[in-house]
């Protein structure tokens, strides 16, 4: 059952070295050894600290000539639950202070139970199979870490994975996605795999807070594994999202964007790089785009204006405008947020590259593209057509020159300081 009223006294206390420490910096001059025989596939392993400071606990399998290590971690996790163990076979545990010398050995005891409740695919051979989106994440699989197992090892990560679940599913595009949503723990990570569940071959990780995996290789028609965990072995529930890419990712596959004939968007295009997997370079001194998107329109002017309006995409997004010249994209200029530019070639085709600029992970998210026109800029907009001062004769204000910088245009440069996108003469 979960209690503990068998518990297993030790002591480290005049200990000796039988093998080297497995944990980094750790001191194996005092351990001691215990062995069980499984009774179920799951065991929690609880290990309480007497007078021992900072313990050691490993757990084995083989036998003493031929051990094969399954976990080492310091006992200030307290516990763990370890699965994929076979019914009557022995494992050994050994435990040491992390610290050299006689000080830090002590007194503690051992409990084993047998693990319960288990979800059903806390093993790879019981994967859930994953439903593919096609460029969205309309179909969801819930998952939970409710009781799940470990510890096992991953390439991803330096320390044992405590409590992981598997999905597996058939690719069906070369480049595809997997996004965790709604967790409800704060460390979620994930590892994708080819191959089987006793041969599995490590592929790709995340490992940040974005909660995203991505991978580019994938064969069409191939069986692949996920697993999911927490990094400190907390337990909640999530939603798995598995999708191909976004079209528009890609250049040659460039959304068209609605223009607008007059003054005023009216005419909005929505985008949304969530499932974008770019690998662009950028011409704003940002970092690799990675979820850049792209847009593309016929200049209907020479003279417009492209604004980029944040929804649910972080501050830090960016645009950029190229203009196609045969089969090549010429960039023109990057902004944050709005562009005013005047030699548009009417009739030429523009693309618009929409990306967050230094953010990591990326701000994924919503936006609004607008073109338009603007409207005539103020007669006075360059310097040839400078309007006239009225001079006073003293030093009242009797006489004034009114002026207005809307609709000007951006200036050819700037001898004193800030941007001069709007300047009148």
């Amino acid at each position: 059952n979960q209690t503990c009223t068998l518990t297993n006294a030790g002591t480290s206390e005049e200990a000796t070295l039988s093998m080297a420490g497995c944990y980094s910096g750790s001191q194996a001059d005092d351990d001691v050894w215990f062995e069980f025989t499984a009774t179920s596939t799951v065991h929690k392993i609880t290990l309480t600290p007497g007078t021992i400071k900072f313990p050691i606990l490993e757990l084995f399998s083989g036998t003493c000539g031929s051990l094969t290590s399954l976990y080492c971690k310091p006992d200030f996790i307290n516990n763990f639950t370890i699965g994929d163990l076979t019914i009557g076979q022995k494992y050994f545990i050994r435990v040491y202070a992390y610290n050299a010398g006689y000080g830090p050995s002590g007194t503690f005891t051992i409990c084993i139970n047998e693990g319960t409740g288990m979800p059903a695919n806390d093993g790879c051979s019981g994967a859930i199979a994953l439903t593919a989106n096609n460029a969205s994440c309309e179909v969801l699989t819930s998952g939970t870490l409710i009781n799940a197992t470990g510890p096992l090892t991953s390439s991803c990560v330096s320390e044992p994975i405590r409590n992981d679940v598997w999905y597996k599913f058939t690719a069906t595009n070369a480049e595809m996605i997997l996004k965790l949503l709604n967790t409800t723990f704060s460390s979620a990570q994930m590892e994708l795999f080819s191959g089987s569940c006793g041969t599995p071959t490590s592929l790709a990780c995340s490992i940040t807070s974005e909660n995203f995996l991505s991978y580019t290789n994938f064969t069409i028609g191939q069986e692949y594994y996920l697993r999911v965990w927490d990094r400190y072995g907390s337990a909640g529930t999530f939603d798995l999202c598995l999708s191909t890419t976004l079209t528009n990712d890609k250049s040659d596959a460039a959304v068209s964007v609605a223009l607008n004939s007059n003054f005023t968007c009216t005419l909005k295009t929505t985008g949304n790089n969530s499932l974008a997997l770019s690998n662009e370079t950028s011409n704003n001194s940002c970092s690799a785009i990675k979820d850049g998107v792209w847009y593309k329109f016929l200049a209907n002017n020479d003279s417009l204006t492209i604004e980029l309006t944040a929804l649910t995409i972080g501050s830090e997004s960016n645009f950029e405008l190229f203009h196609k010249q045969g089969s090549s994209l010429v960039f023109q200029e990057g902004q944050q947020r709005k562009l005013f530019k005047t030699n548009f070639v009417i009739g030429n085709e523009y693309y618009i590259l929409v990306y967050t600029c230094n953010s990591y992970p990326p701000s994924r998210g919503t936006f609004e593209l607008c073109v338009r026109n603007f409207p005539p800029p103020p007669a006075n907009d360059r310097c040839v057509n400078a309007l006239p001062l009225s001079v006073n004769p003293n030093l009242s204000c009797s006489l004034s020159t009114s002026g207005n910088t809307t609709n000007a245009l951006p200036g050819d440069y700037a001898s004193c300081s800030g941007e001069v996108d709007d300047d009148v003469w």
